[in-house]
């Protein structure tokens, strides 16, 4: 579930609509596929070799992996077991995170790529059919999530430490759980481990 291509020709990219009718290894499958197939075609012709991937893949990955969140909660018995699962797939989801993707709610208005969901800042809401679930997201504000530099990962012990020292500095509580989704981005570009920054609620 690693939501980065690898591309790194961002702008040069050829829109693929995906066909959601199919299955996911069927899609993955095809695009390699077509890709080695151009990658070919252009070798032979002696033209530089691109990849042209897809500019959304990445974020249609993580919005599913948002939405699969909520699937595999409802299979939980109670509401403990629903918040321990919870707790163990944002972990698994931070594995992933920082790269570049967004909430597309705030794409336009904030532009700003994902650094990391605090686990341990998700609540499960009271639900019979279904599993919503509320969490707080990190965010880099920037100008560009295109051209931006991603920053490296901070290990869970960092990423914690940071969130407790910006929360004394704003005089609030550090997340805990409840509360509608909050976005919260560093107010500079990176420079740096997030310490350097400001957090500041979007």
């Amino acid at each position: 579930m690693a939501f980065d291509n690898g591309c790194e020709c961002f702008y040069d990219y050829e829109v693929v609509k995906i066909d959601d009718s199919r299955g996911s290894d069927h899609e993955e499958e095809e695009d390699a596929r077509t890709m080695r197939a151009e990658e070919e075609a252009m070798s032979a012709n002696g033209a530089t070799t691109k990849l042209q991937a897809d500019r959304l893949l990445a974020e249609q990955l993580f919005m599913r992996a948002l939405t699969g969140i909520g699937d595999r909660l409802r299979l939980a018995r109670n509401k403990k077991e629903k918040v321990r699962r919870l707790i163990s797939e944002l972990h698994i989801l931070n594995e992933h995170l920082p790269t570049r993707v967004w909430i597309p709610l705030y794409a336009t208005s904030t532009p700003h790529i994902v650094l990391r969901i605090p686990p341990d800042g998700g609540c499960v809401l009271n639900s019979k059919d279904k599993a919503p679930y509320c969490i707080y997201v990190e965010v880099l504000q920037c100008e560009d999530p295109s051209s931006v530099k991603v920053p490296p990962r901070l290990s869970e012990t960092e990423a914690e430490l940071h969130e407790r020292l910006s929360a004394l500095t704003r005089g609030s509580p550090p997340t805990g759980g409840g509360g509608p989704i909050r976005l919260a981005g560093v107010t500079e570009e990176y420079s740096g481990p997030p310490s350097r920054g400001g957090i500041t609620e979007i």
